[in-house]
């Protein structure tokens, strides 16, 4: 399978590519033993490590990271991203985005006026006919 990934032009030197999942492992799992002592078994234990559909989770894909560190302060999002002006007319310059209520209005996780953040991909894709793409949000 083919996968491309395209981008505003005036964007493309300011955004981290996609990469694989596998090459963006975080350093604590890397790190993370292999097993671990449990007090509730009173023995030592394997860790999610050792966890083949976590791990999977975690490596296979690809990995699409946001543009830019965000900072939450007192529920405050914040962050300090200077890009150029996208080509596109109206297109996100912002990290982070909303739905709104109403947007999810009938899903079980939907609170009485509630916004639901959203991060923003600044990147398409594109794949071979016949492949579909799963883009699971932690």
């Amino acid at each position: 399978m083919r996968m491309m990934f395209r981008c505003d032009p005036a964007l493309v030197d300011h955004l981290p590519r996609p990469a694989p999942a596998r090459t963006a492992l975080p350093d604590w799992l890397r790190a993370m033993p292999a097993n671990a002592h449990s007090d509730i078994h009173g023995r030592a234990i394997r860790t999610v490590k050792q966890c083949p559909p976590f791990v999977d989770a975690m490596a296979y894909g690809v990995m699409i990271p946001l543009p830019c560190d965000v900072s939450v302060d007192r529920g405050a999002f914040s962050w300090d991203w200077d890009i150029p002006e996208p080509a596109t007319p109206g297109h996100p310059r912002a990290p982070l985005s909303f739905h709104v209520a109403a947007q999810l209005e009938g899903a079980p996780f939907a609170r009485d006026g509630q916004a639901a953040l959203k991060f923003n991909s600044f990147w398409t894709i594109e794949l071979d006919e016949g492949w579909s793409c799963l883009l699971p949000i932690p």
